[in-house]
């Protein structure tokens, strides 16, 4: 790119197009689409006032991205009952993509204040049987996350290949370790075992960011 810098200190330049329609006692008969013809760039947005929309890709790709074996830390603790069945719905059709990307074997262990290897076997075959002892065991009890990172430990360390582990949790831990950087050993712990990545994925409005944060 040979444009000239929009300043003497460099920087960059943006381009605002309004599209403005003012209609009184009118009644919508289709829905209401503006084709701004020059919105194609990922920075690109609306905004109309103090709300914005706006379109982000994220550059690149993950690093470590490539896996064969998935371990999902499921939290069925208390604070987790909100849309539980519906938390349930969602980690089965999280195992169906990780079998459609390449996942050759998954576990599901559930966590509370124990933890529970709830199903094991190829992503795809997740099915009803493990979708009614998640329900079945339903979201009581306390929170113990370094519980649950020891025992995904010990089930990588039986899996062959590279292992993904997601953690399915709001990250408000209420028993066992709670000391934010103690379980980031726990969580480094887990390369010997065969684990090249871990995320964590939540569905509450209720959750403690920074404990998960750290897990990642």
């Amino acid at each position: 790119d040979n444009a000239p810098a929009p300043t003497t200190l460099s920087g960059g330049s943006a381009h605002m197009e309004v599209v403005e329609v003012r209609k009184r006692d009118f009644e919508p008969l289709q829905d209401f689409i503006v084709w701004p013809g020059h919105l194609q760039a990922p920075w690109d947005a609306l905004r109309q006032g103090r709300r914005l929309v706006a379109r982000i890709t994220p550059p690149g790709g993950a690093a470590n991205d490539h896996f064969e074996q998935l371990i999902v830390l499921f939290d069925t603790s208390a604070s987790t009952a909100p849309r539980f069945a519906g938390r349930v719905e969602a980690l089965a059709g999280l195992l169906a993509f990780a079998g459609r990307h390449g996942a050759k074997g998954a576990a599901v262990i559930a966590f509370d204040q124990d933890s529970e290897t709830i199903w094991r076997g190829q992503p795809e075959a997740f099915g009803g049987a493990a979708r009614e002892r998640l329900l079945a065991r339903a979201p009581l009890g306390a929170s113990n996350l370094e519980g649950a990172l020891l025992a995904a430990a010990r089930t990588a360390a039986s899996m062959e290949g590279q292992v993904r582990v997601i953690i399915f949790s709001d990250g408000i831990v209420t028993a066992g370790q709670q000391d934010g950087r103690k379980l980031q050993k726990r969580v480094a712990a887990l390369a010997d075992a065969g684990v090249v990545r871990m995320d964590a994925l939540t569905l509450a409005t209720a959750r403690d960011d920074g404990v998960l944060s750290r897990l990642v």
